[in-house]
């Protein structure tokens, strides 16, 4: 029972952070050349505390097929970069966000929950160190420095 009520209350608090930032529709922008399927949502981006610059970000095309024929959809994390320490951590992530209104959708996302919830991952992670020449710089530049800063 506690393992129902811990998914149930995690699909809530995700649902209702995922409908507040695409309420208006996703501003999906490239940061990475490197990374040509990653992409930063620039409407998402807010500061909830000085310093702190918090956003979504879309990893892979929201629907496509992989070399085994399977459909597969884009991971949406939210994700938290500290642009004075230049560190950052992941705070949920999700699957088919976007999609989650199709059948196909809906299935490839209660996979993903079921997943994560077998394997304990919950975020937020570890704050991590953000390198230059890494995919974290790119993505630091982008929110704190560059684009998306606001």
């Amino acid at each position: 029972m506690k393992k129902f009520k811990f998914i149930l209350g995690f699909l809530v608090c995700t649902l209702t952070i995922s409908l507040n930032v695409y309420a208006d529709g996703p501003d999906w922008v490239m940061f990475d050349p490197a990374y040509p399927k990653d992409f930063i949502d620039a409407k998402s981006i807010t500061s909830p505390e000085k310093g702190i610059v918090r956003f979504w970000e879309r990893a892979g095309n929201r629907k496509e097929k992989n070399k085994k024929g399977k459909i597969t959809f884009a991971t949406y994390t939210l994700s938290e970069t500290n642009c004075i320490l230049k560190q950052y951590r992941d705070i949920t992530c999700d699957m088919a966000l976007e999609d989650q209104n199709t059948i196909e959708g809906a299935q490839a996302r209660a996979e993903f929950l079921e997943t994560t919830t077998k394997l304990q991952i919950n975020p937020p992670t570890q704050w991590q160190s953000i390198e230059p020449n890494e995919h974290s710089y790119a993505r630091y530049n982008f929110v704190c420095k560059g684009l998306g800063a606001k």
